[in-house]
């Protein structure tokens, strides 16, 4: 498949000109450039290329267009807590600092 796209000419089996063909059609070809890479008539291409779309609105029409996946947005955790840490890992602990200079002792120098 791939020395087909790179456009070499070799043999396709059925199943892969299957694949040629709707994939041509998924990314837009016209029917002279099938035509040009299969080897085949102007025609016969513009079949093929139909019958693929027919193939994908069947799909769709059966199984429904899929929608848009809805992106969420992050948000920061609320409730107050820390986030829940990795099984294995530590959390920081946090402990209020102490200013040395208020509590401590003026001493002989004051």
């Amino acid at each position: 498949m791939i020395a087909f796209f790179n456009g070499r000419d070799v043999h396709l089996t059925e199943a892969e000109r299957q694949v040629v063909v709707d994939h041509a059609y998924v990314r837009g070809w016209r029917p002279a450039r099938l035509a040009a890479a299969l080897q085949i008539s102007h025609k016969h291409a513009r079949d093929l290329l139909r019958q693929a779309a027919n193939k994908v609105l069947d799909r769709d029409r059966t199984y429904g267009v899929p929608r848009p996946k809805k992106k969420r947005k992050k948000t920061a955790p609320t409730a107050g807590g820390p986030a829940p840490a990795r099984p294995g890992t530590r959390q920081p602990v946090t402990r209020p600092v102490a200013s040395t200079s208020a509590h401590a002792p003026l001493g002989k120098a004051a």
